[in-house]
């Protein structure tokens, strides 16, 4: 399959697919995936939960500046919500006092929580071992792969496999030689022995 766009985008997860959609309003894009499926990696899995009290202020800004989106997305986007409840805690050791109570006063989506009521929801928990903790009922489940297959705009991936292989030569510096195959990486020899391939 031969195909040539103005912007090529690595990788199928909700970060690629987002700036896929954005920029094809404008130019030719081509997404490529690795895998079978958009949205298969950390997309799928970290990225999937929504923590609105997690992370550093940037982080957290974020995370906010999404939320009415996923909670009530645009009419016609999707037919199904993006967003499951979750509740989420956050766990401080005895050592960990001063910085529990800093997120604390930093998110008002936190409530505190003493050991004994962490440990009737984690029973799990070694209460000794604790000082106690955050309770987040605000954060949640994202269907992200609902996010991404119903994102308007956004091009397909190139095709499933698609896999993108850089040349760095012996200074680190990378070579401007891209190769697209299916077949696993296998190392160079000839002219490109003892370089890397990544």
């Amino acid at each position: 399959m031969s195909k040539q766009s103005e912007v090529i985008i690595i990788g199928g997860g909700i970060a690629g697919v987002s700036a896929g959609a954005q920029l094809s309003q404008y130019c030719d894009v081509t997404i490529l995936e690795k895998e079978s499926t958009t949205g298969y990696h950390a997309t799928g899995r970290s990225a999937a939960v929504f923590a609105p009290a997690y992370g550093n202020e940037v982080v957290r800004n974020l995370t906010s500046a999404s939320e009415a989106f996923y909670r009530s997305p645009p009419a016609g986007f999707t037919e199904v919500p993006l967003l499951k409840p979750r509740d989420g805690v956050f766990i401080a050791s005895h050592a960990q006092q001063q910085p529990l109570a800093n997120m604390l006063n930093k998110s008002s989506h936190l409530s505190e929580l003493s050991a004994d009521e962490l440990v009737q929801r984690v029973p799990i928990i070694d209460s000794a071992q604790i000082y106690g903790g955050a309770l987040d009922c605000t954060g949640g489940d994202l269907d992200v792969g609902e996010v991404v297959v119903s994102t308007p705009g956004s091009p397909p991936p190139l095709s499933e496999g698609a896999e993108v292989c850089i040349v760095v030569d012996e200074d680190g510096q990378v070579e401007p030689l891209a190769e697209l195959r299916g077949e696993p990486d296998v190392a160079p020899e000839g002219k490109d022995a003892g370089r890397e391939l990544i």
